[in-house]
């Protein structure tokens, strides 16, 4: 369930925790267990890397992520696939229009909060922030 409080910040709320995060890509996670509660906060890395992208288009041409791979360093790849799009907007970025999508997904068992951009222009993905 998302929940839009009076300045903006979407919350999503699951079993035991609250997942906030602003405009300042900052992720704060509210989290209850055993009566006793707690908070981290995690600012997100800018790593900017092209990744290879599974994704359907509307019939407007605008896409949907549904899952990509990404390279790693030691050659291996990983396959991450979105459970969620939190949020989609477009930006424009030294002349470079460009989808920005802000998704969740659980990675190595952790519910992680993205970025991924498409550049328009070019029909190229890359994971912005992580």
């Amino acid at each position: 369930m998302w929940i839009i409080i009076p300045h903006g910040t979407p919350l999503y709320i699951s079993k035991c925790s609250v997942i906030l995060y602003n405009t300042q890509n900052i992720c704060s996670v509210i989290w209850v267990k055993g009566g006793k509660a707690g908070i981290r906060r995690t600012a997100m890395k800018v790593l900017m890397k092209p990744i290879k992208m599974i994704a359907w288009f509307d019939e407007n041409g605008k896409p949907n992520p549904v899952r990509f791979n990404i390279s790693l360093p030691d050659e291996s790849s990983v396959t991450i696939r979105i459970d969620r799009v939190i949020k989609k907007h477009e930006e424009k970025l030294a002349g470079n229009r460009m989808l920005v999508f802000t998704c969740q997904s659980v990675i190595n068992n952790m519910e992680r909060i993205y970025e991924l951009k498409y550049e328009l222009n070019s029909c190229k993905w890359y994971l912005y922030k992580m």
